[in-house]
């Protein structure tokens, strides 16, 4: 996919600083010098990415999507739902759940984290709204 040998070994993206054309790096316009950093703050003005059709991708070729539990489960202390590590890290109340290091509430957050107070434990809901979040796939 990449004459040049600069590209990942499914033909996407890298191309080592070689310019080359869009049918070599396969979702972009033209070949990007890889990686391209950006200064704390800075952020591209252009994104150089075109639309993909399956056309771009080998036959056989099967797309797939994931995400963490943590993001779109919510229902965080239902279901016999054990105490996760992030639930520890947030500071969820989980006194009396399986697995959970708090013995008493309020339950301490980590020192580090940014933005205190947020929790999974609504998250995206899914464990509630998951027939709905099917209808949208």
């Amino acid at each position: 996919a990449c004459p040049s040998g600069g590209c990942d070994g499914v033909g996407l993206l890298q191309t080592k600083g070689k310019e080359e054309t869009a049918g070599h790096c396969r979702g972009f316009e033209k070949c990007p010098e890889w990686p391209m950093p950006y200064h704390s703050g800075e952020y591209p003005k252009h994104y150089p990415w075109r639309s993909l059709t399956m056309k771009d991708f080998p036959p056989g070729f099967m797309l797939g999507v994931g995400t963490a539990a943590f993001q779109i489960e919510g229902a965080y202390n239902e279901g016999g739902r054990g105490a996760s590590i992030w639930d520890t890290y947030v500071g969820a109340n989980t006194v009396g759940m399986p697995g959970s290091v708090c013995s008493e509430a309020p339950c301490p957050l980590n020192s580090v984290m940014a933005d205190k107070g947020a929790t999974g434990n609504v998250a995206n809901n899914h464990y509630h709204k998951y027939k709905e979040d099917v209808a949208m796939m």
